[in-house]
């Protein structure tokens, strides 16, 4: 993690220098890649490959927005040139009042509810503002009212419903009954659990005082605590440590692709290592090793999660969609 500042104001320009998302860059990359490491088999044709590179591209470019977001005052921007950047403004100027707490509990909320290619931020926006009433659903004040809360996210779930849908990493986005109540609990458990802690940054120290100087280990016994004692899921804790690491809340860095942790993401980097192969096999390690070397000519910093994003991205439409079948 060379270079990285631990305080949340990162130099944007010196950080964007980094972004590289152009086409034939990251195709010579991919290129370069199958030369020396592995053949892509699930990319079979020039079709394929570009529009692997494609999502790449868009994977990098969200990172970016998220690094180069700058803060502003007011939760919601309309007027943002991206929709990208709507929570994360808000979440840095959060962080310049020191107001850790709530920048924490808008991140958990982010990865929780996801972006949406169609309804955009609008789902994460109508629940943080409390359908714009007010009254926002602060940590400050959900902490002391989560079942409150409860009661509001169920008893509004049309309304939130018509607002917009949950990100496109859920397989069945819609803002559905079920959701919502399933989403309630995992709010409850969320806020049960951080009470255990006196706040946000108590949780992260316990971290930093066993591995200040290892990221890599400070982001899997935080990935594993939180699996562990939270109901969500856990692709949920993995985009959360990302973006806790992204804003400078706490170093962190992922050293695998926690494929136990996601059953889709395993299907998918088979599928794009291995394509339809159903009689070559792959253990998890080697899987996880090829996709860490894949990772690295991607990006050298944050290539884990932009590939992770772009397994989630690639996969939907050949997995969800079309039903690919695995031998396990």
């Amino acid at each position: 993690m060379e270079g990285k500042k631990s305080n949340w104001a990162r130099n944007t320009m010196e950080k964007t220098e980094s972004f590289d998302s152009s086409m034939s860059a990251i195709l010579n990359r991919i290129k370069d890649f199958q030369k020396y490491e592995f053949d892509l088999k699930g990319l079979v044709c020039e079709n394929d490959i570009d529009e692997f590179v494609t999502i790449i591209s868009d994977s990098i470019k969200k990172v970016s927005w998220i690094i180069e977001s700058k803060p502003v005052d007011f939760q919601f921007n309309p007027q943002a040139i991206s929709e990208e950047y709507f929570p994360y403004g808000w979440v840095k100027h959060l962080l310049a009042k020191n107001d850790s707490d709530e920048a924490c509990w808008l991140l958990f909320l982010i990865s929780y509810v996801g972006y949406n290619s169609k309804s955009k931020w609008n789902l994460l926006k109508g629940i943080y503002t409390a359908l714009d009433a007010q009254e926002i659903w602060s940590w400050e004040r959900i902490n002391g009212n989560v079942k409150d809360f409860q009661n509001w996210l169920i008893k509004n779930q049309v309304l939130l419903y018509q607002n917009g849908n949950l990100g496109d990493n859920y397989k069945h986005p819609v803002m559905d009954m079920h959701k919502a109540t399933t989403m309630a609990k995992d709010i409850e458990n969320y806020v049960f659990y951080m009470a255990e802690f006196s706040n946000h940054a108590e949780f992260f120290a316990n971290a930093n005082t066993q591995f200040n100087s290892q990221p890599d280990l400070k982001f899997n016994y935080l990935l594993s605590s939180l699996n562990k004692n939270l109901r969500s899921n856990n692709l949920v804790h993995y985009n959360y440590l990302n973006l806790i690491d992204f804003l400078d809340i706490t170093e962190l860095s992922p050293n695998s692709f926690y494929l136990n942790d996601s059953s889709f993401v395993k299907r998918s980097a088979k599928l794009l290592m291995l394509g339809k192969n159903k009689i070559q096999k792959v253990s998890l390690p080697d899987l996880d090793k090829a996709l860490l070397l894949l990772s690295g000519y991607i990006h050298d910093q944050y290539g884990n999660y932009i590939l992770h994003l772009a397994l989630g991205k690639w996969g939907k439409e050949r997995i969800w969609n079309k039903k690919v079948s695995f031998k396990k």
